[in-house]
């Protein structure tokens, strides 16, 4: 395998069915020994099958990554899938099919495609993509509106191929096989109804887990089935614990890297949630018909429902920072709802399948049922959001397991009441839990911080850096962005991968931040204001500071709409201000007024910001030109600087190095950028002076922390590769 970073060509294998996600068709290609993640930029003419013999030539690369506090690590992700190296290809011409294999998951595979090209066909959008997400697996068509909507209600589980479908699907079938057997006299005289009835079931919950391309969700579903199958053989089925444990077990055995997954996490906290929190149904001589019903449509559903929303919250809370108070309410009747739709629309796919000319009518009434069911989510997902039942949570890891230990407790006292008759418990027991909940209380106290705090965020090829006072404003600098989607291994479609949404904003509610109190542009470049659209849609912003250059795009005059729409003040800066900020203050050094003469770089705003007698220089991507006006016009000096211009060799001039005269730089870049910053004479230069070099393509978001006291108590730095 050639070194990574090269282009080359590559010859293999695709090893699983092509999936849709928001960057494109990717495709899993097994070349030598080597697995690569191929993202198609647009689907090839002829379509791509599992088992195909490809030929491509692009640049092989290490999964991109962006190395934040919290974030989500995909490089991590796909390397326990063993995959470490990725391609992107604009054109899908530059793919070439050598060769289809036969087999029965190409079958499998070609009956997928076509139940979802009926679906497109024969439903309008957004109810196809959700159709297609819960018949079919395919929820990479689900668009980011759609899963805001999931996400506010707590259901997103729906859009993803999980228990819940496996569960619809082994209970229809289920369902079916015992009635049918119920009316066979020598079925009941010769076997268990039941036990018959459970394993067959797991036929068509096979044929499911295979037909949806067998994601990991799906096969852990499937397990946990045929433990259940194989529990109620043993008439075990009462020790659903151990059966659950077993599943984990076998799964972990088979796949040593699935229990690190959040999904598999999250899986079985559901299960174990509704598992500890159901009560015994009465028995029949004991409940009153009316009763019996009751519990078994309304009491034992919500008591179920509340168990698997209670156990997940610590962990969701953590991963995704947010949690809807209406998520139970709400899959109360989600959940029924997409299992009718789920059967509903396996019927009418295979009815139309049978019978093509019934598809129109079949197809298009589980289209509009869809549509319905979707509006009615969005209507719970507003009501969510406007009445403040969406929490923002940030819990830190020792507050996650105290959730779990509380849960717990409401869990204890749910199935076994008498445990907590704390009558019976000696009193030194009492003296060792308020010693416990001291120490609780200590451990997790916010101890007030006499710091000014600056990060700079890893937003690949771009800049945003946020700003923490000791007082608890906040300040955001830039947003990240792609000055160059498509060449920087992005597609150019600003909804299928947004650096504000996927990047910066779950940054910002990790650091538990609930509103921003100014937001800073340098300058009208994508890379710069690419995600400050979806900030300014998250968070309510206080003010607008720019230099008021605009730029002849869209994407700019989206990003200026949503600042009017949320009310943020709008100031435009100009060299020579001079004013306080929370405990701090700020100095406008340049430009004086917007020169069309000047390239959008050397127009941007160059300011610093003074805590004490510490101080950051922020100069955006000011140039030579820029930096010379600069550095003869007023002193600059400061104690960070942020390397203008992402270490480029047009910037970090001499006089404007020696003006400037950090302590510390940081260089906010993309790992394995196109243009191949910082360059080696730019960090000659520093290094010379010197001043330590931090850079965000190595060492992830860098952390400054400032004293006023400065240069009495020095600058802690915390990376986030060393974590220190």
């Amino acid at each position: 395998m050639a070194a990574v970073g090269t282009r080359r060509p590559v010859e293999g294998v695709v090893s699983e069915p092509p999936r849709l996600s928001g960057e494109g068709e990717k495709l899993v290609v097994i070349a030598g020994s080597s697995k690569i993640l191929v993202t198609l930029r647009r689907p090839p003419a002829v379509p791509v099958e599992r088992g195909d013999r490809v030929r491509f030539e692009a640049k092989l690369k290490k999964p991109i990554r962006y190395k934040n506090p919290g974030g989500f690590d995909y490089r991590e992700w796909l390397a326990r899938r063993g995959i470490f190296l990725s391609a992107y290809l604009e054109d899908p011409e530059d793919l070439t099919i050598l060769g289809k294999e036969g087999g029965w998951r190409r079958v499998v595979d070609r009956f997928r495609d076509r139940v979802r090209g009926l679906l497109r066909e024969e439903a309008p959008p957004p109810a196809s993509e959700f159709l297609s997400a819960l018949l079919t697996g395919e929820a990479g068509g689900v668009g980011p509106e759609i899963r805001a909507d999931f996400q506010a209600t707590g259901t997103a589980h729906l859009v993803a191929v999980s228990g819940q479908q496996i569960a619809v699907v082994g209970g229809a079938a289920y369902f079916l096989i015992r009635r049918l057997l119920a009316r066979s006299e020598r079925a009941l005289l010769t076997v268990s109804v039941r036990k018959t009835a459970l394993g067959l079931s797991l036929i068509p919950v096979l044929f499911y887990t295979l037909f949806t391309g067998a994601p990991s969700s799906a096969v852990r579903a499937c397990v946990l089935a045929v433990f259940v199958a194989l529990a109620a053989a043993a008439d075990r089925e009462n020790d659903a614990l151990s059966t659950l444990a077993a599943a984990a077990l076998l799964i972990g055995v088979a796949s040593p890297s699935a229990p690190f997954g959040s999904s598999f996490q999250l899986s079985f906290l559901a299960v174990l949630g509704i598992l500890l929190f159901r009560k015994r149904r009465p028995a029949e001589a004991e409940a009153f018909p009316l009763q019996r019903r009751l519990d078994r449509w309304i009491i034992q559903p919500f008591w179920m429902a509340l168990g698997a929303a209670l156990l997940t919250a610590p962990l969701a809370a953590y991963r995704f920072h947010e949690i809807s108070l209406t998520g139970v309410a709400v899959n109360l009747a989600a959940v029924p709802l997409s299992g009718l739709l789920l059967v509903a629309g396996t019927l009418a796919v295979t009815a139309s399948l049978l019978v093509p000319p019934t598809a129109p009518v079949l197809i298009g009434g589980i289209g509009v049922a869809s549509e319905v069911f979707l509006k009615a989510l969005h209507a719970a997902a507003e009501f969510s959001r406007s009445s403040d039942l969406v929490l923002s949570l940030y819990p830190t890891e020792f507050e996650v397991l105290l959730g779990f230990a509380l849960v717990g407790l409401l869990a204890l006292a749910r199935r076994r009441p008498r445990l907590l008759n704390f009558r019976s418990y000696p009193r030194p027991a009492f003296a060792l839990s308020g010693l416990a909940l001291a120490l609780v209380f200590l451990l997790s106290f916010q101890w007030p911080q006499k710091d000014l705090e600056v990060t700079f965020l890893d937003v690949g090829q771009g800049d945003a850096a946020l700003v923490l006072t000791p007082s608890g404003k906040s300040l955001l600098v830039d947003g990240g962005g792609f000055l160059i989607p498509g060449r920087e291994g992005r597609p150019k479609d600003e909804d299928r991968f947004d650096m504000g949404r996927d990047v910066v904003v779950p940054y910002l509610k990790r650091r538990g931040i609930d509103r921003l109190d100014a937001v800073l542009l340098s300058h009208p470049h994508p890379d710069h204001f690419g995600g400050l659209r979806s900030v300014f849609e998250a968070f309510p912003v206080g003010e607008f500071w720019w230099n008021g250059q605009k730029f002849p795009d869209a994407s700019f005059d989206r990003l200026l709409e949503a600042v009017r729409r949320r009310g943020a003040e709008v100031r435009i800066l100009k060299g020579g201000e001079i004013f306080p900020w929370a405990e701090c203050g700020f100095d406008v050094f340049y430009p004086d007024r917007i020169s069309a003469g000047r390239n959008i770089n050397d127009n941007s705003l160059v300011v610093r910001l003074r805590f004490g007698d510490a101080s950051v220089l922020f100069p955006g991507d000011i140039e030579k030109e820029g930096e010379r006006a600069l550095a003869d016009k007023v002193p600059i000096a400061a104690t960070v600087l942020k390397i203008p211009h992402h270490g480029s060799r047009t910037s970090s001039s001499v006089p404007f190095i020696d003006s400037v005269h950090p302590s510390i730089a940081v260089a906010s870049l993309g790992e394995d950028n196109l243009f191949k910053f910082p360059h080696p004479g730019i960090l000659e230069k520093y290094g010379r002076r010197g001043i330590a070099v931090y850079r965000t393509d190595i060492d992830g978001a860098v952390t400054v922390r400032l004293s006023p006291e400065f240069p009495r108590k020095s600058p802690s730095i915390r990376t986030f590769s060393s974590g220190e």
